[in-house]
C-alpha cells in the first residue's frame, strides 16, 4: 500500500518531521483526539484494475495529503517540507517513476480553530 510507504518516507524525511513529529504521520486514519500539528496520507482510488498494470508492474496512485496545525504560519511550514519532499521523491527513492498533478485545497475549521490543507498529487512506481 502506496499511502503506508510514504507515511514511512515521511517520517524519515528531515524537513518534514522538523515541523511535524513523526508519530504525528499517519496512513489512512488518525487517532482521536487529533495531534497537532499532523499529516494523513489517504489513496483516493482503489480500484486496483485502474491503478495497477500487471505487464509492466508499474502502479499508478491517486493520493491525498490532509495535515492540520493550529496556525497558518505552521500550515505554511508544513506545505514547504511536503512539496519539498515530493520534489525530490522520483530522485530519492528508485521505485518512484514520477510525482505529478500537485494542486492544494486550503481550509479552516472556525468551530475548532484549525487550519487544514489538501494536497493532492499522483505518484507512479515500480515494483
Amino acid at each position: 500500500m502506496i499511502e503506508i510507504t510514504l507515511c514511512q518516507w515521511l517520517r524519515a524525511f528531515a524537513a518534514v518531521i522538523a515541523v511535524v513529529p513523526a508519530n504525528n504521520i499517519f496512513a489512512v486514519t488518525l487517532p482521536k483526539p487529533l495531534l497537532y500539528p499532523s499529516i494523513k496520507i489517504t489513496r483516493l482510488i482503489s480500484d486496483i484494475e485502474k491503478a495497477f498494470d500487471g505487464v509492466t508492474g508499474e502502479e499508478t496512485a491517486n493520493i491525498q495529503i490532509d495535515y492540520w496545525a493550529k496556525s497558518p504560519d505552521d500550515i505554511k511550514l508544513i506545505k514547504t517540507a511536503l512539496i519539498g519532499f515530493f520534489n525530490t521523491l522520483s530522485d530519492d527513492k528508485e521505485s518512484v517513476l514520477s510525482v505529478s498533478n500537485l494542486r492544494e485545497q486550503p481550509s479552516f475549521e472556525p468551530k475548532t480553530e484549525i487550519f487544514k490543507q489538501t494536497l493532492e498529487l499522483t505518484i507512479s512506481t515500480k515494483e
